[in-house]
């Protein structure tokens, strides 16, 4: 009789959606956290809008990219994604690295891969959130 092996497997995938369903639930809030967090700081630098939209859209590809995927970004994919260039994203991302300092990760060689640490990128906001704060 396969009746418990069925029960027994269909156990297994339920517990393998609610663990999906959990993991999607809490990475939507971080994502929602994220979001404000860079919208917030990202709209008081000073540069021009389309800079700005700029910055907030690679930003939040990192940020999903940290939360959701199995490994980092080439520049490829990263301007797939975007909607942009390669060289655009590459001074984009040189630009939130140098001037605003934002922890991007280079990793290997050709192609190299980009990523974002949450952690040090979630230190790196609330040091700039509060430097905003006092500012105003």
């Amino acid at each position: 009789d396969t009746t418990p092996f069925v029960i027994s497997f269909l156990s297994f995938i339920e517990k393998a959606a609610e663990s999906v369903r959990e993991n999607l639930e809490t990475g939507v809030a971080q994502m929602e956290y994220y979001k404000s967090m860079i919208h917030r700081n990202v709209y008081v630098m000073e540069f021009k809008d389309k800079e700005k939209v700029d910055i907030y859209n690679t930003l939040m590809l990192f940020v999903q990219n940290a939360l959701f995927a199995d490994g980092p970004f080439t520049l490829n994919e990263l301007a797939r994604y975007s909607g942009k260039s390669e060289p655009t994203i590459k001074k984009n991302i040189n630009r939130l690295t140098e001037s605003i300092g934002v922890p991007i990760i280079e990793e290997g060689t050709r192609p190299i891969h980009y990523r974002i640490d949450l952690d040090q990128f979630d230190a790196f906001l609330r040091e700039l959130d509060e430097k905003n704060k006092q500012l105003k």
